[in-house]
């Protein structure tokens, strides 16, 4: 957390709504293997279209899918398959690196560490 450069918020796309970072990575995964389109990932993932949304745009806004203009199918960015191509560990702390250049997820991250607890969405803060 220490080393990571805090990044500016990407302009254009939505802040993260998808609620299970594990869906991310597994997404990232499936678009390792080709582009799909937006029904295709939700039909592989048994989504509703809402569903859909909130998982592609969190992976675009963290840098990690891109969207084809011409067929508008998703694809893996440039990122997004260098981190692949790392040992499961180096990958690990790439997502997490990833997740805490932006600055909104390094203050919460640097809160946790120094109170000790999380917040939950239910909780009040």
């Amino acid at each position: 957390m220490k080393n990571t450069k805090i990044k500016a918020e990407p302009s254009g796309v939505p802040f993260p709504q998808a609620d299970k970072f594990e869906r991310i990575i597994n997404l990232c995964e499936l678009l390792n293997s080709g582009d799909y389109d937006r029904n295709q990932v939700t039909q592989n993932y048994d989504f509703d279209g809402r569903q859909t949304n909130y998982y592609i745009s969190a992976g675009i806004y963290l840098g990690l899918i891109e969207k084809h203009q011409i067929n508008r199918s998703y694809q893996l960015s440039k990122d997004g398959k260098k981190i692949l191509k790392l040992n499961y560990k180096q990958r690990q702390l790439a997502y997490c690196e990833r997740i805490l250049s932006y600055n909104v997820f390094h203050k919460v991250a640097q809160l946790y560490f120094q109170r000790g607890k999380i917040y939950l969405k239910e909780a009040k803060l």
